[in-house]
């Protein structure tokens, strides 16, 4: 009799083999079913290769990657650190290690530890321009334009000038560039990206701007000249603010943010670079967070760079009064900046329209009764008071108010008040 164990195998191994193939697959094999895709699920099944496979570089790769994803730098730090001691005894890290290290430091917070490792990797090494580009976002997020530039000029001459990579590494150049106000050279590299792919996004954003830098150079050229002679914070953030605003005509909405932030890094007390920086943030990435100023479309950033509302803009600063600026603040379509200026002033007739336009009506309604019990002889709070209480369905409390305001000596508050009453009146005729 023939044993029966040999087809025994051949079926475990029909039926297992996929499964097996999931769950142990290297990194450059295709599963037979879906791969985990969230960095939590990714980080479990390394950490599973580990410990069947603790020499496995691409297992240990793939679980500090997955840590820096859940931006947890300190359990990817860790995870290196056991990666260090099991790679065979070796003193020296290998490329691939001084990549992920400087990706780990930078995480951390630690720039000048990140440039220290992507500029150890070895010029032979097959992602030496990726160190490069690393090395160079580093500089970038220390503002250090120049030393950003020349680290991705490595990245550009390392690489073949393919349209899908070169072209967002000169946009990016030339933006930094912008900061350096090497203008000739950013212009020189824009025109390179042009003749790389001239439907990219920026590219055709950017090169009308070159093309007509001689209409604004002498404009940029007197703002660059005012923030170097700024003699206090007050003048260096006008000037800041008013070359960011210029960015963003032009438009260079990248730059304009760079002077935002300055701006506000100077000046943070002060609501109008509160309230610049949001909006040049949203200029940047609709999706951003710009709390707690309201994230404008393009429409409301048209709006708010018509002079008459950089007018209100402008003299934001110089009022000394909580309620007048909260006024300024309603008027440019940010109820929420408004608040957090009068949030804790007794009283206060702009928390109530703050409030309103917030549509938070419990505390409306409680703001605009306190107003109107502290003002009895101002008319705009009796009749804030009146609209809410119309808009509360208190009919009777809405048209006692308004024959208040009808006593008055306010032409236009006269006016308001007999509409007032006269909806309210409407209102109780149908119930």
């Amino acid at each position: 009799m023939r044993s029966s164990r040999p087809l025994l195998c051949s079926a475990f191994l029909l039926f297992a083999a996929p499964l097996l193939q999931h769950t142990y697959a290297a990194p450059g094999d295709t599963p037979q079913q879906t791969a985990p895709t969230t960095p939590a699920a990714r980080a479990e099944l390394a950490e599973r290769r580990i410990l069947t496979s603790p020499k496995d570089a691409a297992a240990w790769q793939d679980l500090i990657r997955a840590r820096l994803e859940m931006n947890d730098s300190v359990r990817a730090q860790n995870a290196f650190e056991r990666w260090s001691a099991t790679a065979s005894g070796k003193r020296s890290r290998t490329p691939e290690m001084l990549l992920l290290e400087g990706e780990i430091a930078l995480a951390a917070g630690d720039p000048e530890k990140a440039v220290a490792c992507w500029k150890s990797y070895p010029a032979s090494g097959p992602q030496k321009a990726r160190a490069w580009r690393l090395t160079a976002n580093a500089f970038a997020s220390q503002k250090n334009w120049k030393e950003a530039v020349s680290a991705l000029t490595e990245t550009l001459a390392l690489q073949k000038p393919t349209p899908n990579t070169a072209v967002e590494d000169l946009v990016q150049r030339a933006q930094w560039l912008i900061q350096l106000r090497d203008w000739p050279r950013a212009a020189a590299t824009i025109e390179a990206a042009n003749a790389l792919n001239a439907t990219h996004a920026q590219v055709k954003l950017l090169l009308p701007v070159f093309e007509k830098r001689a209409a604004w150079m002498p404009l940029m050229e007197a703002l660059d000249q005012a923030v170097r002679d700024a003699e206090n914070a007050q003048r260096k953030t006008d000037a800041l603010i008013k070359r960011s605003r210029l960015f963003l005509e032009l438009p260079l909405p990248a730059a304009a943010l760079e002077d935002a932030l300055e701006a506000h890094a100077t000046a943070p007390e002060m609501p109008r670079t509160r309230l610049w920086k949001g909006l040049c943030k949203a200029a940047n990435d609709p999706e951003a967070d710009t709390a707690p100023v309201r994230n404008p479309n393009s429409n409301y950033l048209a709006w708010i760079l018509h002079p008459e509302q950089q007018a209100k803009l402008d003299a934001l600063d110089s009022l000394s009064d909580p309620e007048q600026q909260a006024e300024v603040l309603l008027q440019l379509r940010q109820p929420e900046m408004a608040w957090l200026i009068v949030q804790n002033l007794d009283g206060s007739i702009a928390k109530v329209k703050a409030l309103r336009q917030m549509d938070d009506e419990f505390r409306t309604r409680r703001a605009a009764q306190r107003a109107a019990q502290l003002h009895p002889q101002s008319a705009e709070a009796l009749l804030l008071l009146a609209e809410v209480e119309l808009e509360n369905g208190n009919q009777a409390e809405s048209i006692h108010l308004a024959e208040k305001v009808l006593t008055m000596a306010d032409p236009r508050a006269r006016d308001r008040a007999t509409n007032l009453r006269n909806n309210a009146l409407a209102v109780k005729g149908t119930r």
